[in-house]
């Protein structure tokens, strides 16, 4: 496999990975409002992540020697916008695991 192909599939595997995350956001059977304590940002950043990640392919497919850094620079600066996003997202659906802890009160017992 030559540089160019590996590169053209990366890039656009990670296109198509933004656009089956933001559609699997999008069309959740839960509001985005449970999702995410944001969800306008949410949706921006899902918004900035697919457009980053086609520019980033598009670059890379048109020219890999004059594109490859700056291609590679767009999808680290991606990833960098989505990290605290994601820290704010409860995508899973599960309670953080100090809302289900057990707890002991000592007037009414363990609840």
């Amino acid at each position: 496999m030559s540089p160019l192909q590996f590169h053209i599939y990366e890039f656009w595997a990670g296109f198509l990975f933004a656009c089956i995350e933001a559609t699997s956001l999008i069309f959740t059977p839960r509001a985005l409002a449970t999702v995410s304590k944001r969800p306008g940002l949410l949706r921006t950043v899902l918004m900035f992540d697919i457009m980053s990640t086609f520019i980033a392919a598009i670059l890379v497919t048109f020219n890999l020697d004059v594109f490859e850094v700056p291609a590679h620079e767009i999808e680290f600066s991606n990833e960098l916008t989505l990290a605290p996003v994601w820290k704010s997202t409860s995508v899973s659906g599960a309670q953080a695991s100090h809302e289900r802890a057990v707890k002991f009160d000592f007037h009414t017992g363990w609840h």
